[in-house]
């Protein structure tokens, strides 16, 4: 994402918020919500929430975007007791910058998927569709403080994310400066 795009995201107040603000201090792991209701996205946002103090402990913050308004993102804060910020993209500029896009209504719908759904659900996880397109993918990207993209994965098939310690690992000094010498 070039830096001169600027992009305005809503806070739960719903003030705006440029998102090159959220790397200025530090590196930033930004994850995309799939879509407020889908299970298996609120499943991985738990999991997010629960390897925080890892990501604090490796000097990087965290960010999560949704679809929606800043009403939106404040129910999620509240509901899941996040520690980090939560964002929205009403206008889904920021899941366009960094590519975050759309699948098949198959890996959105296919048995592979509803089975996984009733999983989560029989967790505790429930589904409860809110705004925004149900193809959305999700994803991650984690960036340096200058803005350097360290990490980037979109989730498809939608349940499909890498482990905490894969996306940990590229914040360790030697992985930055391999992926700043490969620029």
């Amino acid at each position: 994402m070039g830096q001169s795009n600027q992009i305005m995201l809503m806070q739960a107040d719903n003030s705006p918020i440029d998102l090159t603000t959220l790397w200025q201090e530090q590196p930033v792991l930004i994850f995309f919500m799939r879509q407020l209701g889908c299970g298996l996205c609120r499943q991985q946002l738990l999991r997010l929430r629960d390897e925080a103090p890892r990501f604090a402990a490796a000097g990087c913050a965290i960010a999560i975007i949704v679809m929606g308004d800043g009403k939106m993102a404040q129910g999620l804060t509240d509901l899941y007791s996040l520690p980090f910020p939560v964002y929205a993209d009403p206008s889904m500029a920021a899941y366009q910058a960094f590519d975050i896009g759309e699948t098949s209504w198959w890996n959105v719908v296919g048995p592979h998927i509803v089975a996984r759904q009733i999983g989560t659900a029989l967790n505790g996880v429930k589904s409860n569709w809110g705004a925004g397109s149900l193809k959305q993918l999700g994803g991650l990207v984690v960036l340096d403080s200058d803005g350097t993209q360290l990490y980037r994965h979109v989730a498809n098939p939608i349940y499909r994310y890498p482990a905490w310690d894969e996306v940990l690992s590229v914040l360790e000094p030697q992985q930055v400066a391999e992926v700043r010498d490969s620029l």
